[in-house]
């Protein structure tokens, strides 16, 4: 009779033990899924991102070979009139706009719950002016911002133009362009953990004709 009143002793104590030691793994397991979702969901936005900012610098590069030229236009009396023409080399809001609307809905079609609101856009543009005595001068960045967030970026364009200048066969520096994209995720761990982040950036470079 004593040994079957410990062999139930036991069996209930190590049944109490299972419990305790659930209860306190429980939390450990539910952080661990939640930190392993987040860092999926990151890492497949960050990949969809790589790819989008690559393809709107394409287009970026490849504008001058779109468009042999591009007529601008203003208003007088009411009336719109020729004004010339674009420099195809030198970007403009007009350039910009139709990259982002591309990325945009680019990003719409790849990603199932994808919000506007959270895409923000970056372009820059690098250009040289030769001279008449032969010598180069570096242009000021050609910055637009598209989207509705703000894109945080640790360096600039202008920042990585020595170290990203090339010549070109015929002498000359070579236009450089730079689109940066950044989504705004959500942070499954930030509740739990106190810290995490939700802004994931991806830029791309590409050297122009």
């Amino acid at each position: 009779m004593k040994g079957i009143n410990l062999y139930f002793k036991t069996k209930s104590t190590q049944r109490g033990a299972f419990l305790v030691e659930f209860a306190i793994m429980l939390p450990v397991l539910a952080t661990l899924f939640l930190f392993t979702m987040d860092v999926m969901f990151k890492v497949s936005t960050k990949g969809k991102l790589d790819r989008l900012s690559y393809s709107a610098v394409s287009i970026l590069k490849e504008r001058t070979q779109f468009f042999q030229e591009r007529e601008k236009f203003k208003w007088v009396d009411g009336n719109q009139v020729s004004d010339g023409y674009y420099d195809l080399k030198v970007m403009t809001d007009e350039d910009a706009d139709l990259v982002y609307s591309i990325s945009k809905d680019s990003m719409d079609r790849t990603m199932g719950d994808f919000d506007v609101a959270n895409l923000g856009m970056i372009l820059e543009a690098q250009n040289y002016t030769v001279n008449a005595d032969g010598t180069t001068t570096i242009d000021n960045v050609t910055t637009f911002n598209r989207g509705q967030i703000e894109c945080n970026l640790s360096q600039r364009l202008q920042e990585l133009e020595p170290s990203l200048r090339i010549k070109t066969s015929w002498g000359r520096n070579a236009n450089l362009y730079r689109v940066s994209v950044c989504y705004e995720t959500e942070n499954y761990v930030a509740g739990v953990l106190g810290n995490g982040f939700t802004h994931v950036t991806s830029s791309s470079v590409m050297v122009g004709r």
